[in-house]
């Protein structure tokens, strides 16, 4: 890593003008692809929010016909009500006006995350390394993708680092930012296992699912349905709304043509379980983000847009190289670049090489799991050995 990084060094300027050009340049194109084109921010919950809003039932609206969705741009509800009500100001405007606002929102979010992420590195980080962290980000296909698509991966990232951020200034703060990250819990809910870790981070955390026990009890009085019903609803409709994941235990069973859903059950909490303990003692706030954003990915149902969340990992390796972590760091980027980029060249090359795209993207998958998962066991086997301290510990 550090012979790569020496020669990296010579360019950087030119690199990192490059990337700002770039990064640009994704901006652009994302945006446009999700504010201008007719089908673009379709995974936005617009649709069943406004019909929340109206007291009705969005779950069972969509599982009267499941193959034909009742809501714009066949968006489907398959988000918990309670967090549905966070997004009632953006359902209450209409859809053109929403998906411009939403699309404007979502790089305030992207804003946000950096100043969150800054305060989790160590103060003297040099300006280089934060425009490396800003501009591979921005670049990488999901962000590109979360703008286009309108999702709310962003969304839940930012308000869960600042809940992370004022858990020691504000606990009332730290519990609403908690709440609110919950909207998209197969992302906030393997990073939660932050707060679990120890009994000083409870609060925020029983605060925020206390909140979402109130909103349940909310809604369903709102739309004179059962809160078991609200709380079984996203489950229903998931079933029907979400095909094969990336990368995640379930995907992998479906590629291997296991086509029960208890051995990657198994898996998921095998992996949730191994994560916990290599955390649980670890002072590195930014060290147990890292390690829990590859468990997020690794033990629910994702696909690329949600992999913004590896920006975690990536503040750590470059925070870390050069240091007795360097294995670690050096898996982290790995994964990234052949998860963020690679993994999109692979698929343009094949479709401009007039190649079956899918057979290939099903080849290419097999390297990027033993990368992904060696990331992930890395971190463990570090963990278990005591040598996961990289360098200075920040915590906000």
């Amino acid at each position: 890593m550090q012979w790569v990084l020496q020669r990296v060094r010579r360019f950087e300027k030119w690199i990192l003008v490059f990337l700002l050009l770039a990064s640009c340049a994704c901006a652009v194109l994302g945006l446009s692809r999700g504010v201008l084109f007719e089908g673009g921010s379709q995974d936005n919950q617009w649709g069943p929010s406004r019909a929340l809003l109206a007291h009705r039932n969005p779950y069972a609206d969509y599982l009267a016909a499941p193959d034909r969705s009742p809501f714009i741009l066949s968006q489907s509800p398959n988000y918990a009500a309670s967090g549905l009500m966070f997004l009632w100001p953006l359902a209450a405007l209409d859809w053109p006006v929403a998906k411009v606002l939403w699309a404007c929102a979502n790089l305030l979010f992207t804003a946000g995350i950096f100043m969150c992420l800054f305060q989790l590195m160590p103060p003297a980080t040099p300006l280089r390394t934060r425009l490396l962290v800003i501009t591979l980000m921005l670049t990488g296909t999901p962000w590109r993708t979360v703008l286009a698509n309108g999702q709310h991966s962003l969304f839940t990232l930012f308000f869960f680092l600042l809940a992370v951020v004022l858990a020691s200034r504000s606990v009332r703060g730290a519990s609403l930012a908690l709440a609110i990250s919950f909207f998209k819990h197969t992302i906030s809910f393997p990073l939660t296992l932050f707060f679990a870790r120890s009994c000083l981070t409870w609060r925020p955390l029983l605060m925020a699912v206390a909140t979402h026990v109130g909103l349940t009890l909310f809604a369903a009085a709102w739309v004179q349905a059962s809160p078991l019903d609200l709380l079984a609803g996203p489950v229903q409709v998931a079933h029907f709304a979400t095909g094969r994941g990336y990368l995640d235990v379930f995907a992998i069973a479906s590629m291997l043509g296991i086509t029960s859903r208890v051995v990657p059950m198994v898996a998921a909490l095998l992996i949730l379980a191994g994560s916990f303990l290599a955390i649980r003692r670890d002072p590195d706030v930014l060290s147990c983000l890292s390690t829990l954003a590859l468990t997020s990915m690794a033990v629910v149902f994702h696909l690329m847009y949600d992999f913004v969340v590896l920006v975690l990992p990536l503040c750590y390796a470059l925070r870390a190289n050069g240091t007795r972590s360097s294995w670690r760091a050096s898996l982290y980027l790995l994964a990234i670049g052949m998860i963020w980029f690679l993994d999109k060249c692979v698929e343009m090359v094949a479709g401009l090489a007039d190649w079956p795209v899918e057979a290939v993207m099903d080849v290419f998958f097999w390297p990027t799991v033993v990368v992904f998962y060696g990331a992930l066991f890395m971190d463990w086997w570090l963990a278990f050995q005591g040598r996961r301290q990289p360098g200075p510990c920040v915590n906000p």
